[in-house]
C-alpha cells in the first residue's frame, strides 16, 4: 500500500493583491518559535512524506548459496546470515526516487542539470541519475524541481500504446552509486548514521555492511537468501518454469515489452511477501562482482574488498527466462554507468516507515520542517482592510457652521494617499492584536491589552463592557457583548493609542517601517504625510475624503441626514447600536468609502485644537502636542445630525475609550 502522498500548494493565484488590500502570508508555529514568510517570495510548499518503502523483515537464517546451474552461482555452498534484515517488498519507483532526489538537492547532497544528477557528499562527483537518456522517466527543469517525464520512452510507448503512467514503474537509468546514494538519503531523512563513504570504493560500514545502521543495498548472500526463502526453490515463486504470468521477461515475444509497475508480480505470498524478485528491472547489490564465490561454508559474507563490477540479480523485462533462477548472478554493467533494465531495492538492520515533512521553495533557499515539530501553519492575508485611493489635491476646509469647522480656509494636499473603505471591524481588529501577541508587541489579559514596544504600556483596547473582542487563554476571540456577536461590526472600546498600534502593525507585517514611536506617540518624526507604513488618517486628510470632490455638506451630499444614509439617533434611534460596516456607502460615485457619516467617531491622527485658523495651509499635521485627539464622522448615538457633517470635529482622550469610537487607516502612496 502507497503510505505518502504529496500535496503541493500552487500559490500564483493569490499573488496579485495590491499593498493597500494587505499581503498574503504564511505563518508557522512551532512551540515558541513563530516564523513569517511573504507568499510573493515562495515558489511551492509541499507536504511529503520522507520516502520509505514499503519493507519485509527477513529473519536470519542458513541457505545453500548456488543451485549448480544458474550463471556464476553453480557453486553451491553453506551460508549463515546471523542477522535478521529488512528488504524492500518491491524496487524503489521512480515517485519514490524523486522525492528522494528532490529531498537531496533541497539540501546540497546532490548537484543537478537537465541531463545529470551528481553526488555531492565527501567530495565525490559520481553520476547517480543519467536524465538524458530516453529510458529516464524523472527529469530536472533546471530551476530546482524534479518531476516524472511526461512523454514516455518509444519502449514505454509500444508496450502501453493506451498510456503510460511512470510514477509507480521501477526507476531505471540510476547507477549503482545512485542506489547507494538513495539508501544513505534515506538514512539521513531518518536520523540514521549513513552507511556508504563517498570516496574511494565506496565502501559500507567500513566494509561490515551487515552492521551499518543506516539503510543500504543487500548483499549479495541477503539477496538470494530472500529470493529462495525458507525452501530453496528455483524461482522465487516456486520451482514452475517461467511464464508471462509469473514475471515480466522476455520468452520471444516480450511478455510487456517494458517495465511493470512494481509489485505486479507477488512472489511466495505465504512467505516473506515480496514482489518482483524475478524479472522487471535488475536489482544492484552492495558486493563487488566476483563470479567464483567457492564451495566453502561462510558466514555474513562480503564479498571482495574491491573489484570493478558490482552484483546484479534477479533479470528483467527484456531477457530470457533462465536469468529469473534465483541464483543466477551477473555483471553487465560498470557500477558508474545505468541501463533502463537496471533498478535496485533497499536493505536495512532498521526500519522507518517514513516522516511526514514541509518543503518549502523560495527561488534558490529551500526550507524543510518536520510536520511533528509544527503547531499550525496558517496561510493568511495581512491585516489591512479594503482600501480606496484618495487623490492629491486642494479643497476648503471647514463649513462656516460645524462645531469646531466653522473656520474655513484653504488647504493644499500634496500626496495621495491611501483611505480605509470602511471602518476596521471587530474581526480585522481581532486578527490584528492576535499577531501583535503572537509576536509578542502586546500583552493582554481578560480585561485588558496594553501595548509591548519601545516601552510603552498604555492601553490599547479595554475588553471589559461594551468591548466585542475577548480574550483567554492566548486566543482572542469574537463576543457577545450583549448586541450579538458582531464580527463585522466596528471595533470598539479602543483607545487612540490602539488605533495607532493597529496601523503599526500592519505596517510591520508588510514589512514597512511603523509610523509611530510608541513613547512619545509622534508620527514619523512630526511628518506623517511622509510616512511609509500604515497610520491614522490626518484631520486634514479625513475632511478632505469626507466631503471629496465637491465639498458637500455631509459625505453623502447636501440632503438632511436621515437613517437610510446614516446610523445616528435622530428623534428615535436609528438601529441603536454599531451597524456592519458598508451599511451606509458615501458617495458611491466617488471614492467608493462607506460610513464617513455615523456608526462610530473615527480616531484622527492629529491632537486636538477647535481654532483652526483661516490661513492657507499645505499637508498641515496639526498641532505638535496636546492633551486630546481628534475624533470625526459622528457615532451611532448621536441625537444631532450637525456631528455627520464634514467639517464637524470634536476630541476625546487618547488614553480611554468608549463604546462610540472606532478608527480606520489611511496611508501615503509612494511615501520614500
Amino acid at each position: 500500500m502507497r503510505r505518502r502522498m504529496t500535496v503541493v500548494f500552487a500559490l500564483a493565484l493569490i499573488l496579485g493583491v495590491a499593498a493597500s488590500q494587505g499581503e498574503w502570508r504564511m505563518r508557522i508555529h512551532k512551540g515558541a518559535t513563530v516564523e513569517e514568510h511573504a507568499v510573493v517570495e515562495i515558489d511551492s510548499v509541499t507536504f511529503y512524506e520522507t520516502v520509505a518503502p514499503a519493507m519485509v523483515s527477513v529473519p536470519a537464517g542458513v541457505f545453500t548459496m548456488g543451485d549448480g546451474s544458474a550463471y556464476c552461482g553453480m557453486q553451491q555452498h553453506e551460508v549463515t546470515l546471523t542477522r535478521a534484515f529488512y528488504l524492500g517488498q518491491r524496487e524503489v519507483t521512480n515517485r519514490e526516487y524523486l522525492e528522494a532526489v528532490q529531498w537531496a538537492y533541497d539540501h546540497g547532497y546532490v548537484t543537478a542539470t537537465t541531463t545529470s544528477v551528481r553526488d555531492n557528499l565527501d567530495g565525490s562527483t559520481e553520476e547517480l541519475l543519467d536524465l538524458d537518456a530516453e529510458g529516464s522517466e524523472i527529469q530536472f527543469d533546471g530551476a530546482g524541481s524534479f518531476y516524472l517525464r511526461e512523454s514516455p520512452s518509444s519502449g514505454a510507448q509500444s508496450a502501453y500504446p493506451e498510456g503510460y503512467a511512470p510514477a509507480d514503474q521501477p526507476v531505471k537509468e540510476v547507477t549503482w552509486y545512485g542506489a547507494a546514494r538513495y539508501c544513505d538519503w534515506r538514512s539521513l531523512q531518518a536520523g540514521l548514521p549513513r552507511a556508504y563513504q563517498h570516496s574511494g570504493d565506496w565502501v559500507c560500514n567500513g566494509g561490515d555492511p551487515y552492521s551499518a545502521q543506516g539503510y543500504r543495498l543487500p548483499t549479495d548472500a541477503e539477496w538470494e537468501y530472500a529470493a529462495q526463502f525458507d525452501d530453496e526453490r528455483i524461482y522465487p515463486w516456486g520451482n514452475e518454469a517461467p511464464d508471462c504470468s509469473r514475471a515480466n521477461y522476455n520468452p520471444n515475444p516480450y511478455c510487456v515489452g517494458w517495465t511493470s509497475p512494481v509489485g505486479s508480480y507477488p512472489d511466495a505470498p505465504a512467505a516473506l511477501g515480496l514482489s518482483d524478485m524475478a524479472g522487471n528491472v535488475w536489482e544492484w547489490c552492495n558486493d563487488w562482482w566476483v563470479c567464483s564465490l567457492g564451495t566453502t561454508p561462510v558466514t555474513d559474507p562480503v564479498g571482495p574488498a574491491s573489484g570493478a563490477m558490482r552484483v546484479l540479480r534477479g533479470g528483467t523485462w527484456s531477457y530470457r527466462g533462465d536469468y529469473l533462477r534465483c541464483a543466477y548472478r551477473v555483471n553487465i554493467i560498470y557500477p558508474d554507468d545505468s541501463y533502463d533494465v537496471v533498478g535496485f531495492r533497499v536493505s536495512g538492520a532498521t526500519v522507518s516507515q517514513g516522516e511526514w515533512r514541509i518543503r518549502i521553495h523560495k527561488g534558490a533557499t529551500v526550507e524543510q520542517h518536520a510536520v511533528a515539530e509544527v503547531d499550525s501553519l496558517t496561510f493568511y492575508e495581512t491585516l489591512a482592510p479594503p482600501m480606496v485611493t484618495v487623490p492629491a489635491g486642494v479643497f476648503t476646509m471647514g463649513d462656516g457652521v460645524a462645531y469646531c469647522g466653522t473656520q474655513e480656509h484653504e488647504v493644499t494636499l500634496t500626496r495621495d494617499f491611501y483611505l480605509g473603505q470602511h471602518e476596521v471591524t471587530n474581526q480585522e481588529y481581532l486578527e490584528a492584536v492576535q499577531w501583535a501577541y503572537d509576536h509578542g508587541y502586546v500583552t493582554a489579559t481578560t480585561g485588558s491589552v496594553r501595548d509591548n514596544l519601545d516601552g510603552s504600556t498604555q492601553e490599547l483596547l479595554d475588553l471589559d463592557g461594551y468591548c466585542e473582542i475577548a480574550f483567554s487563554g492566548g486566543v482572542f476571540t469574537v463576543r457577545d457583548a450583549g448586541y450579538g456577536i458582531n464580527p463585522d461590526h466596528p471595533v470598539i472600546e479602543v483607545t487612540w493609542c490602539g488605533a495607532a498600534a493597529y496601523c503599526d502593525w500592519l505596517s510591520l507585517q508588510a514589512g514597512l517601517s511603523r509610523a509611530y514611536n510608541h513613547s512619545t506617540w509622534q508620527c514619523n518624526g512630526g511628518d506623517p504625510y511622509g510616512a511609509t507604513g500604515y497610520r491614522l488618517p490626518t484631520d486634514a486628510e479625513w475632511e478632505y475624503a469626507a466631503q471629496f470632490d465637491d465639498e458637500r455638506i455631509y459625505p453623502w451630499g447636501n440632503e438632511a441626514a436621515d437613517c437610510a444614509r446614516a446610523n445616528f439617533w435622530p428623534s428615535d434611534p436609528c438601529v441603536g447600536w454599531t451597524s456592519p460596516v458598508g451599511s451606509y456607502p458615501d458617495a458611491p460615485g466617488e471614492l467608493g468609502l462607506s460610513d464617513m457619516a455615523g456608526n462610530v467617531w473615527e480616531w484622527c491622527n492629529d491632537w486636538w485644537v477647535c481654532d483652526a485658523g483661516t490661513a492657507s495651509v499645505t499637508d498641515p499635521p496639526g498641532p505638535e502636542s496636546g492633551s486630546l485627539r481628534i475624533f470625526r464622522g459622528g457615532s451611532w448615538n448621536n441625537i444631532y445630525d450637525y456631528y455627520l457633517r464634514c467639517a464637524s470635529r470634536d476630541d476625546y482622550n487618547p488614553y480611554l475609550s468608549t463604546y462610540n469610537i472606532g478608527f480606520r487607516p489611511s496611508r501615503t502612496i509612494g511615501a520614500p
